[in-house]
């Protein structure tokens, strides 16, 4: 990895082994960053666009720190809502909302179901959440294996989520007529069900109506916060 890092630098146009590894390392941290955002319950693009505004204020508390001729270590520290708020404050109620990206993360075709559940007062998670290799870790412990790695992804999301009793319920969002979707589907609610953690599949296509696709969701909602109080 190193070694490919130092390649690329070259190639960019900057062979300075000093420079890569500063750059590397930075890479590495900001990967973690992000890792844990996603574990704390923002979606891929919250948690790009937080590191990208994060990122902004650096530089320009840098720059005001080169004008001043000083440093302000004080207010660097200090300068995140981030990680820690985020995952220190945990009061909402948790749904792992689970399928393929293109069905998860496509507000037009999901008709907006993560802005609806938020709306809710739902914490809304999904497979990018979890770190892959967690993932593949709970994946592995099933007694035959799944051959889809997306599926495998799915599958050892929910796995790792149930095990850490992180997941109020869980919404699996199918693709009409996708077999994997099927199996998948299947697989997670028999899971689901042998630890008493309510599940709802939803299947999506062109002709998905707003009326019905909701009436469930709200259903399934209701029933969720219902159950929070007992």
């Amino acid at each position: 990895l190193w070694r490919a890092a130092c390649d690329a630098a070259v190639q960019l146009g900057d062979g300075s082994a000093r420079q890569t590894k500063a750059a590397f390392h930075a890479g590495q941290s900001m990967q973690k960053e992000y890792e844990q955002m996603l574990l704390a319950g923002l979606d891929p693009n919250q948690a790009i666009a937080s590191l990208d505004c994060r990122d902004s204020w650096d530089n320009r508390e840098r720059d005001r720190q080169r004008s001043s001729g000083r440093r302000n270590g004080g207010k660097a520290e200090g300068r995140g809502t981030g990680e820690s708020g985020l995952s220190n404050n945990m009061p909402k109620p948790n749904i792992l909302l689970l399928g393929h990206p293109y069905n998860v993360h496509d507000g037009g075709f999901n008709l907006g179901l993560k802005t609806r559940l938020s709306g809710m007062h739902f914490r809304v998670t999904t497979m990018e959440s979890v770190p892959a290799r967690n993932a593949l870790y709970e994946a592995d412990k099933l007694s035959k294996a799944i051959f889809w790695s997306l599926g495998r992804r799915m599958v050892g999301t929910a796995m790792h989520l149930f095990a850490a009793e992180q997941v109020a319920g869980v919404m699996h969002l199918a693709a009409f007529g996708c077999g994997p979707d099927s199996m998948i589907g299947e697989v997670v609610e028999r899971e689901a069900r042998r630890l008493s953690i309510p599940f709802i599949s939803l299947v999506l296509d062109e002709h998905t109506g707003e009326a019905g696709f909701l009436t469930r969701v709200e259903a399934f909602g209701e029933m969720l916060t219902r159950r929070g109080r007992l």
